[in-house]
């Protein structure tokens, strides 16, 4: 288990050892190894430890990092004397942390698709699936031979489109391979091409 100090206030005496640290830690995670939460999300615990003289508010989320699906907890501790100061602000800090989870799980999945690129794409190639706003456009003919209806998410716009539901996408598909075919055979007879079975394969495509 890692743990990382995100923040606390600048002081010459130390609130609690890195020991102590890791035992809340400990203490907060215990028992989520076998978390079986919905996907997104979050819960809330709260914990006054007598012992230890601290309260401890933490959220525990599920999120992907290097590829891998782990638990993780982002709390907040506070000296036990402090429990009647804070009580009244913990609608605020609960909605402001789970704000920041979810900007976090975006910034995760971002890093993650950005490291799959750059293994896989050059730098150049990255930029030509983009268009004028920066937006990835898939390429029309990928789109039409997937096996189902296509849902395209830009995190970088916050847009959503979706492809027609299934029956029409594996009839829409029919149709274009139909057409791709005849317009093979038409190119290579001597036959002139009716301008209306001619197909643009370097047209890019987002689904409506």
């Amino acid at each position: 288990m890692e743990v990382r100090h995100i923040w606390a206030p600048k002081t010459e005496q130390v609130l609690l050892s890195d020991g102590e640290i890791t035992f809340l830690a400990n203490h907060t995670l215990n028992g989520e190894i076998l978390r079986n939460a919905e996907s997104g999300a979050i819960d809330v615990k709260f914990f006054v430890l007598s012992e230890k003289g601290v309260i401890i508010v933490s959220l525990i989320f599920d999120g992907n990092w290097n590829g891998d699906r782990s638990t993780y907890g982002l709390s907040i501790i506070l000296p036990q004397t402090e429990l009647g100061f804070y009580l009244p602000l913990h609608r605020v800090c609960v909605d402001r942390l789970t704000h920041i989870i979810r900007k976090g799980r975006i910034w995760m999945h971002k890093e993650r698709q950005e490291n799959v690129q750059k293994i896989v794409l050059e730098g150049t190639e990255r930029m030509e699936d983009q268009d004028a706003t920066g937006s990835f456009v898939l390429p029309f003919r990928q789109v039409m031979y997937a096996p189902y209806p296509t849902t395209h998410i830009d995190v970088d716009v916050n847009t959503v489109k979706q492809m027609p539901p299934c029956h029409e996408h594996i009839y829409n598909q029919r149709r274009y391979m139909r057409s791709e075919l005849t317009a093979f055979w038409r190119a290579t007879s001597e036959e002139d091409m009716a301008q209306d079975t001619i197909i643009y394969t370097d047209e890019s495509f987002t689904p409506d």
